[in-house]
C-alpha cells in the first residue's frame, strides 16, 4: 500500500489529538482524507456550471 502526503498528514493530526496538542474538531483531524474529494467534487460542480451557461449563450 502506498503511503501519501495527506494520509502521513492524518496519522499526524490524530496523533496530535490523541495526545491533547490539539482541540480542533474531529472534522478537521479527518479532513486530509475527505478533504480532496470534496474538492474534487466542488470543482465538478463548478465545471458542469460553467459548461451549462456556456450551451445556454
Amino acid at each position: 500500500m502506498k503511503t501519501t502526503p495527506l494520509f502521513l498528514l492524518f496519522l499526524l493530526f490524530l496523533g496530535l489529538k490523541l495526545c491533547g496538542v490539539i482541540t480542533w474538531s474531529w472534522w478537521w483531524v479527518t479532513a486530509p482524507l475527505w478533504g480532496v474529494f470534496f474538492l474534487a467534487f466542488v470543482f465538478l460542480v463548478c465545471w458542469l456550471i460553467y459548461k451549462m451557461i456556456k450551451v445556454a449563450l
